[in-house]
């Protein structure tokens, strides 16, 4: 009884650090979404390290988001795009089964004015080889039911959800070393990074098909926080996309109730 105490103990941290290993060289896509920020960062290992038994534990997901209980999700579920294929108008969603959302892998449902919150790993990019500090993501959309983006030419400002982008860097998230062995002084290794959107208030009801895009490059090569780590690179865009449905009657105030009879 006792070995088999000890074997396990000694398993669990070599299991977990074979995880983080799998997962330290696969790029960034959105794990969970959901409207309790608490949930998707305190929480985080449920559905980080637990494998397919996390499946489900989340209100929102990427469409076709195959859950971490799935070994080949780094290249599976990455969708990457070289810079140069971007500037050609590449396809910013993976082709997906239109039945994606079933079972425990759920569309997001929100009130227009809600804000929503989603889930990425930092990947080493911000605390071990520094490229992605600084550069930007953001949720676009068409904003009106039954219609979708299609291409990385779409990824224009006039679609961004909230009208801008935001740092990839959210100031906390960041593995608890960096390539030297120095404290990053950051949230540690397996936290994630948290964005977040609003549906804007008044949203009519439905179903809407959101793209998360993330370009990793910045376009002065100077500006990148560590020159030997970014000597040579080139750049490329990552995207998840995914559906949110918006419920009630799209923020706008109730009607007044009609006066009593006289």
């Amino acid at each position: 009884m006792v070995s088999m105490v000890s074997s396990r103990i000694t398993l669990v941290p070599l299991l977990l650090l074979s995880v983080v290993r799998h997962y330290a060289d696969a790029h960034t896509w959105l794990d969970c979404i959901d409207t309790d920020r608490s949930k998707l960062y305190d929480q985080s290992a449920s559905y980080i390290f637990g494998g397919a038994g996390g499946n489900g534990f989340c209100n929102g997901y990427g469409a076709g988001y195959p859950g971490r209980g799935d070994t080949s999700i780094g290249t599976q579920y990455t969708h990457k795009m070289l810079k140069n294929e971007v500037e050609a108008g590449a396809q910013v969603c993976q082709n997906v089964d239109p039945n994606t959302y079933s079972d425990w892998r759920k569309r997001l449902s929100v009130d227009a004015g809600q804000t929503a919150y989603f889930a990425y790993l930092p990947n080493g990019h911000i605390v071990k080889d520094k490229k992605a500090v600084g550069t930007q993501h953001g949720v676009y959309w068409t904003g009106k039911v039954g219609t979708s983006l299609t291409s990385t030419h779409d990824m224009t400002p006039d679609h961004l959800v909230n009208g801008k982008t935001s740092d990839y860097d959210d100031g906390n998230c960041g593995e608890t070393y960096d390539y030297n062995g120095n404290p990053s002084n950051r949230a540690g290794d397996g936290k994630p990074c948290i964005g977040s959107f609003t549906i804007p208030a008044g949203t009519a009801p439905g179903i809407y098909k959101m793209v998360w895009y993330w370009t990793f490059w910045l376009n002065d090569q100077l500006a990148y926080k560590d020159q030997n780590m970014a000597k040579g690179y080139f750049g490329a865009a990552y995207s998840t996309c995914f559906e949110v449905e918006v419920k009630g009657n799209g923020g706008n105030p109730a009607p007044a109730p009609a006066p009593a009879p006289a």
